[in-house]
């Protein structure tokens, strides 16, 4: 009797999406395309999926009997009967490379027969070995709020994930940064050696994953080189098993800062945050490069404000229900950094510095974003009655500041005593006043309108390294994949040439 394996279609509708986070698209490694479905000898039924990078696992509720058995399934084959399928779905091997799909539609039973590759072709799964981690119930929702800070730049591959930072014995931290913003919280303790980054996935991301309680953890060095390895997240029913990510974490506690009695702490209200989402998305100035919005802090009040380009007042609004505490302060965020900040439930914003960064804190949970340069103000340049003589030395060697986009780097990239969030500290860029008379106004003009000139220059100068640097990047992304392809392909012709004929 053949053995045939059966799945409850309304299970099968709550884990096909966890799958589709995961299954490759990969045309040049068919097997990629699709899912493995087996039964063991105690009838526990598992189904897995896997991209070569990451590997993923899920175990059905309910056991069945029957003999061990495996079949591979095209992916959208078993979503699409899925989708249209009542009750149970049934997969019966027919042959190396067939199988019989058994269900029905309504009333109708339907039998399909379609082709799978082998499953001799399947890539294994990494043995675990090492002993599993148990986690905090919060450290799902933890994770997943780091992982949204990550970075994407193909330049730091180190900061494409999340890192459990075990270095303080006082406090382990779940971190994430892409250099615009950090988040970190130190409400845990890992039963870890060293520390660890868990790469960014969008299975990780997804909403059924890691939202039951008795979530363990397992980290597999590799015996010769302790920095490569898996990481396997593990519930009830999901095991997650993906490559770490290798490298030296940066020091990322040095970009945040300690508020202090000088600067100013708004403590806003569930009402104030809820207006803000509403407000925010609305001001002018959504069609810049940065999406910037300014916050005025006037007379124990918040104001948030937005303005296009061509405008020279300000749109504000009022946020009702917001506690005000120290001095007058005005600074530009980027309002998606706001939100996002703020969604994480981080209502206390710490401000000391309109040129630096903004702290976001609730607990011991923390969230900081680089705030945007103050816009430039041009002055009104007088009309000389003498001719302009050319700047002085000391104005001409004074550097200019161009309003860095949102994309620019922040950090050297082989000097780690700069922080990811940290921009290099600049001087007093506005001209001093001169006791002596040695500089008269006319040329204190000139330099003013000289610097301004170069400003603009240099914001076109960074608007075309950007895009440039977006180009560059979309490159290497696409020669990965390419790489990928081509070693998987290798693999499978050497694995051909072994075959006896």
């Amino acid at each position: 009797m053949t053995p045939e394996i059966t799945l409850p279609v309304s299970e099968l509708k709550q884990v096909l999406p966890g799958f589709s986070k995961l299954v490759s698209k990969s045309r040049t490694l068919p097997v990629l395309q699709s899912v493995r479905v087996q039964r063991d000898a105690q009838g526990i039924v598992t189904i897995d999926g896997t991209d070569l990078d990451a590997h993923l696992a899920y175990r059905l509720k309910d056991t069945q009997a029957g003999k061990p058995v495996e079949v591979l399934v095209p992916f959208d084959t078993l979503i699409k009967t899925a989708k249209g399928s009542s009750e149970t779905l049934t997969l019966i091997p027919d042959g190396k490379d067939k199988i019989r799909l058994r269900y029905q539609i309504g009333n109708s039973p339907v039998e399909q027969r379609i082709s799978c590759p082998e499953i001799k072709e399947w890539p294994p799964t990494p043995k675990m070995t090492a002993s599993a981690v148990a986690l905090d119930p919060h450290f799902g929702a933890t994770l997943k709020e780091a992982l949204q800070c990550a970075s994407d730049d193909s330049s730091r591959p180190v900061l494409h994930g999340a890192c459990l930072d075990v270095a303080d014995p006082k406090g382990h931290y779940v971190v994430g940064t892409n250099g615009r913003i950090l988040f970190a919280a130190n409400s845990f303790t890992f039963d870890l050696k060293q520390s660890v980054i868990i790469p960014n996935s969008k299975f990780l991301l997804w909403n059924g994953f890691v939202t039951e309680d008795g979530c363990q953890m397992t980290v597999q060095n590799d015996p010769k080189d302790q920095q490569l390895g898996w990481v396997q997240l593990q519930t009830p029913r999901w095991t997650y098993t993906a490559r770490k990510i290798t490298g030296d974490y940066p020091n990322w506690k040095q970009a945040v800062p300690t508020p202090s009695a000088q600067g100013t702490m708004l403590k806003l209200s569930p009402e104030a945050v809820t207006q803000v989402f509403e407000v925010a998305p609305q001001l002018p100035g959504g069609d810049d490069t940065n999406r910037p919005v300014r916050l005025f802090v006037e007379s124990g009040a918040l104001h948030l404000a937005g303005r296009s380009k061509n405008d020279t007042a300000w749109t504000r609004v009022r946020i009702d229900g917001v506690a005000v505490t120290g001095p007058d302060i005005e600074a530009g965020i980027n309002r998606e950094l706001l939100m996002q900040a703020l969604r994480y439930g981080l209502n206390q914003i710490d401000l000391e510095n309109p040129e630096d960064v903004v702290l976001f804190s609730e607990g011991k949970r923390k969230c900081v974003v680089k705030l945007l340069s103050s816009p430039p103000t041009t002055a009104p340049t007088p009309t000389p009655t003498n001719p302009s003589p050319q700047p002085t030395e000391a104005a001409a060697a004074t550097p200019p500041s161009a309003e860095a986009p949102e994309s620019t780097p922040t950090v050297e990239r082989n000097n780690m005593s700069q922080t990811p969030l940290t921009p290099p500290r600049r001087g007093n860029l506005q001209p001093k006043a001169e006791t002596n008379n040695t500089v008269n106004g006319s040329a204190l003009a000139a330099a003013v309108t000289q610097i301004e000139t170069v400003k603009t220059g240099l914001r076109d100068v960074l608007i075309d390294l950007n895009a440039t640097l977006d180009l560059l990047r979309a490159a290497e992304k696409e020669k990965k994949a390419s790489f990928k392809e081509v070693e998987s392909v290798r693999a499978t012709l050497r694995s051909l040439q072994k075959v006896a004929i």
